[in-house]
């Protein structure tokens, strides 16, 4: 637990604004929606994610393994994002590309997809 406390004190995180926000019953999910989150919440985010995403070395072994880390990133987004995860034939993480970002209700041509996974030779 201490390791942790170190690496999130790089962070710069105030600790007693998170318990207040907490104690307060504040809806995180909603403040991230509104953009109106306190720059606490931000910086844990981004720890979360970072700490989620596979190293060089882990394999992305299912839709799940990749979830975890995206779910951090992209759960709290009031609109619609495609991203595609980039895997080399080890199945290690080359990158992760926003293809679409809007209303999913336009069709994304398969095509732009290919097109993005050629660019980064996966």
């Amino acid at each position: 637990m201490q390791n942790l406390s170190a690496v999130l004190a790089t962070y710069q995180l105030n600790t007693a604004r998170l318990r207040q926000l907490v104690a307060m019953g504040s809806d995180i999910n909603e403040l991230l929606r509104q953009g109106t989150a306190p720059p606490e919440v931000l910086y844990l985010l981004s720890a979360i994610s970072t700490l989620l995403r596979p190293g060089p070395r882990e394999q992305i072994r299912s839709p799940a393994d990749a979830a975890g880390f995206l779910m951090v990133e992209m759960g709290h987004l009031d609109h619609e994002e495609l991203r595609t995860v980039l895997l080399d034939t080890k199945n290690h993480l080359q990158d992760v590309v926003t293809v679409y970002r809007g209303c999913i209700n336009k069709i994304i041509r398969l095509l732009t997809l290919t097109h993005f996974s050629a660019y980064h030779h996966c």
